[in-house]
């Protein structure tokens, strides 16, 4: 029910400082006022609108004071929701807030369901179905990336490259309209086909465009995988210690000591990465007959092969102390060639520079390879190691001004709007009647009416907030 009143805890679950309760609906004041004695209040009405009031929360029922804290009103239509809206700041103990929250159920309020907050938000016109997806996400982001690219869509960025798409393809509409009443005019005829084609080929670069972000956004919620790959011994795990700031593989001068796959999330240059470990790469077939410590060694030889297709980035670990960085040139070309097409998602990385600096390096694939000298032991060199793998893993991605955080959603309905437009290219003026071109084109306005809710349906709003959390 949209006129009732809900409560919920805002703040994230366990012990804090701070717990925040939050009321939204019109009896949101009442409920707060029957609840919440001010301390010291100095008004005939002590709760003043948009004014911080300290106080207790008090059961007057069983006289029981739950705990004291501040309370702030928000009138509605200024405020999150557009209703009015109580907060309650109160102390984080889990056991203070649930207690909040029943007392505030007794007396008429319910228990908001996830995401209902932010959908009040959406059904009063306070923000578009996109801006409302952006919140979860602003909540979400894992990185710095992730969090400015939620933060321009929450301000309204894909609303308006949307808004914009939509007045294009308005006005070719209306200019279909046109072929139809001036149907006898070669003039005006001529005229309109032109137009209609000069925007639809605009609408429809616009939409490859922001398509373009998809696979790019996924990079910024999802991660990505850059994998530490290598001859045994070259110093994998110590560069990965050194990397993460902990100690999370096994660092052993025994070949073969990582065996499975070591994962650890890390920011790198404002992306999330996860990074992989893996075990050293050599030939199994001298391993034969295979001993128990043999045998798990090539299982881990062969997930790291696998990973060879999954992974964004591919570190290729050499050795510093080696003549030619490697043991084997032919070998560690084998290796490179199983990861396909991987030369541009790798870099090269010179371990053990301490112990060595004339190595040849001169097999590498290309002249202009760029190799990263570094020290795993001594950490010389690793922040350079850490801007390069920014720099490559932003390769191909905007600029972080750029970059807008697309959702399955967003893309599905660009691709159902760019084939309705494609529809209508294909069907030249003059030789279709203009009302089927019309139809194209009103379909392709209510695909891109879904991204923002201009059109929507229940099914589609459970569906855009279920995943929030409940106070939000």
């Amino acid at each position: 029910m949209r006129n009732d009143t809900i409560v919920a805890i805002s703040t994230p679950p366990g012990i804090g400082a701070l717990g925040i309760v939050r009321l939204s609906g019109p009896e949101a004041l009442d409920i707060a006022a029957r609840s919440f004695d001010p301390v010291g209040a100095r008004h005939a009405s002590p709760l003043q609108p948009r004014h911080a009031h300290f106080g207790r929360l008090v059961d007057h029922d069983t006289g029981e004071t739950v705990d004291e804290g501040i309370l702030t009103w928000f009138p509605a239509p200024n405020s999150y929701t557009g209703e009015d809206v109580v907060e309650m700041s109160l102390h984080g103990n889990p056991l203070i807030l649930e207690k909040a929250v029943g007392l505030l159920c007794r007396l008429g309020a319910r228990s908001a369901s996830p995401g209902e907050f932010t959908r009040r938000a959406f059904l009063n016109g306070k923000i578009d179905l996109a801006q409302s997806e952006a919140v979860a996400d602003i909540i979400g982001a894992s990185s710095e990336a992730a969090l400015r690219a939620a933060r321009r869509v929450k301000q309204g960025d894909l609303s308006r490259e949307v808004a914009n798409l939509r007045e294009e393809i308005i006005a070719a509409l209306g200019y279909t309209e046109a072929v139809i009443d001036f149907a006898e005019e070669p003039d005006v005829q001529e005229h309109a086909r032109v137009d209609i084609e000069t925007r639809l080929k605009k609408c429809e670069s616009m939409i490859t465009g922001l398509l373009a972000l998809h696979g790019k956004a996924r990079r910024l919620r999802e991660g990505s995988i850059a994998l530490l790959a290598g001859e045994p011994n070259v110093g994998k795990s110590s560069l990965m210690n050194r990397l993460t700031g902990r100690d999370v593989s096994i660092v052993h001068p025994t070949p073969g000591t990582t065996r499975d796959v070591v994962r650890e999330w890390i920011e790198m240059d404002g992306f999330p990465v996860e990074l992989h470990d893996t075990a050293g790469l050599r030939p199994t077939s001298h391993l034969s007959p295979l001993t128990s410590h043999d045998e798990i060694e090539s299982q881990g030889i062969a997930r790291t092969k696998d990973l060879f297709d999954q992974a964004d980035l591919i570190v290729w670990v050499l050795d510093a102390s080696a003549p030619r960085g490697v043991r084997s040139v032919e070998e560690f070309a084998q290796w490179m060639n199983q990861a396909n097409g991987s030369l541009a998602r790798s870099i090269f990385v010179l371990n053990k520079s301490d112990l060595g600096s004339t190595v040849d390096l001169s097999w590498l694939p290309s002249p202009s390879t760029d190799v990263v000298r570094v020290s795993a032991l001594t950490g010389e060199g690793v922040g350079n190691l850490r801007r390069a793998l920014g720099e490559k893993l932003a390769s191909g991605i905007q600029s972080n001004s750029e970059m807008l955080l697309l959702r399955p959603r967003h893309v599905q309905s660009l691709e159902m709007a760019r084939a309705s437009i494609q529809e209508c290219r294909n069907r030249p003026l003059g030789e279709t009647a203009p009302d089927l071109l019309a139809i194209d084109l009103r379909e392709a306005v209510a695909h891109l009416d879904e991204i923002t809710g201009t059109i929507s349906t229940e099914d589609l709003l459970d569906r855009v907030f279920s995943d929030f959390c409940v106070g939000k």
